[in-house]
């Protein structure tokens, strides 16, 4: 989806101020912003159209250049794009990692005997009506006795160590 390009009356604007922009209305707008400009560089009260008629010193004269932030920087749209997409790649990575530890620990168990096991409807309809009752998980590890176990526990007992 292509973005908005930037208007004549922002990039008029911009240039006078000697900013630059990536060509887009959004981050054209959200410089100006702030800067603490309106965003579609229309003094308050004008549209393009009033603007258009006034010469550069009469178009700066409507603005409180006083109180402008000349040092704002907003990220381009790209740039934002891009670190959110670096973002997504590094949590899909850390979730592929703790997918690959957790095989490795499941495979460790299985080795040694244990499996884990689904909660019947049976063994949760029990548990129903009473929240003071701590209710079991949906999946549970037995050891090879056929006892329920922790986690914790069985990692003890196979000697895993988290790496």
């Amino acid at each position: 989806m292509a973005d908005t390009p930037v208007s004549t009356t922002q990039k008029r604007l911009l240039d006078l101020l000697k900013k630059d922009c990536d060509g887009t209305y959004s981050h054209a707008a959200r410089l100006l912003e702030a800067m603490g400009l309106p965003g579609n560089a229309c003094p308050k009260g004008m549209t393009w159209r009033d603007v258009k008629r006034l010469n550069d010193e009469e178009y700066l004269a409507k603005f409180d250049l006083a109180g402008v932030n000349m040092e704002a920087e907003v990220v381009t749209t790209k740039e934002k794009t891009q670190r959110e997409f670096l973002e997504r790649k590094s949590r899909e990575q850390a979730y592929k990692e703790h997918r690959m530890r957790r095989r490795k620990l499941n495979e460790k168990l299985y080795q040694h005997g244990y499996k884990w096991v689904k909660s019947s409807e049976e063994e949760m309809d029990g548990f129903a009506g009473w929240p003071e009752i701590d209710i079991p998980d949906d999946w549970y590890l037995i050891d090879p006795n056929h006892k329920r176990v922790s986690l914790a526990d069985a990692k003890k007992q196979i000697g895993w160590e988290e790496k």
